[in-house]
């Protein structure tokens, strides 16, 4: 048996650069400006057991194991509400029973089964497609985008090969099957960005931070007679889930002449 595990810790909090004055203005509390999770940590256990079960019957049994949790996103001018906890999940088995059935037949059989799950989460609490809002130069706060995003990726495959060796033939064939499915929902994110407006009409400049605030109030811009609003909106619309499945087949013949004891002739079909 063989047994392994290995756990690697990486913590680098990133420190949070918005200008206070600006955060009391947007209503950023201090509570999120202060520094901003980010790392990774690694678990990754295994183990395999090979055993004789008769003369005929030999074989493994192996479990493999993968998880990271990763918080990040934030630091610099993104709020820490702003990050994701991003987890993944992945879990694999694997078994091969090997039988002789007399002099010259062999046959091996082979199963694994593999599965991954990742999740992107709001690393605080989070309103239900909420919106992500960048005002250049000054903040990027609310929802991540990919927040909410999630993927499943399950295979089930099945090998069988039966060799028979004799005399100076070695014949070999097999089937191979495996299958494949995904399971993805991406998050429908919404992204407004408030970049500042030209002097315009009479009136001056407005800069990202009062363009936001003069949005959020309502107020009217002089220099077009309509309310204030944001530079651009990025939407994603639609269904976000997607389910796929793949089969795969694989089947072949060959056979392995020892011409002489220095000369060996492969043939076969795939």
């Amino acid at each position: 048996f063989f047994a392994n595990y290995e756990y690697n810790p990486l913590k680098l909090p990133q420190p949070v650069t918005i200008n206070p004055a600006a955060a009391a203005a947007i209503g950023i509390p201090a509570s999120d400006l202060g520094n901003s999770p980010f790392g990774e940590t690694f678990h990754t256990p295994s183990l395999k057991v090979n055993f004789r079960a008769s003369d005929r019957n030999s074989g493994f049994l192996r479990y493999t194991r993968f998880t990271n949790d990763q918080p990040g996103g934030g630091g610099g001018l993104t709020t820490p509400s702003r990050s994701v906890s991003f987890k993944d999940r992945m879990n694999g088995i694997g078994a091969q029973l090997a039988t002789t059935f007399g002099a010259g037949l062999l046959n091996e059989l082979r199963f694994g089964f593999n599965r991954r799950a990742e999740e992107r989460e709001p690393y605080g609490e989070a309103p239900a497609n909420g919106a992500n809002i960048r005002i250049s130069s000054v903040a990027n706060f609310g929802v991540n985008p990919t927040a909410g995003s999630a993927s499943v990726e399950a295979s089930l495959q099945f090998i069988d090969n039966l060799t028979w060796t004799k005399g100076r033939h070695s014949l070999k064939t097999g089937i191979d099957y495996q299958t494949t499915g995904f399971d993805v929902t991406n998050a429908l994110a919404r992204n407004f960005t408030f970049a500042g407006l030209a002097a315009s009409g009479g009136r001056g400049a407005v800069t990202p931070l009062d363009q936001y605030l003069n949005t959020v109030a309502g107020r009217v811009d002089p220099a077009t007679g309509r309310p204030f609003t944001y530079t651009q909106l990025q939407q994603e619309l639609g269904d976000p889930t997607l389910k796929l499945r793949f089969h795969y087949l694989n089947l072949f013949l060959q056979d392995e002449v020892r011409l002489r004891d220095d000369l060996t002739l492969s043939a076969g079909v795939r």
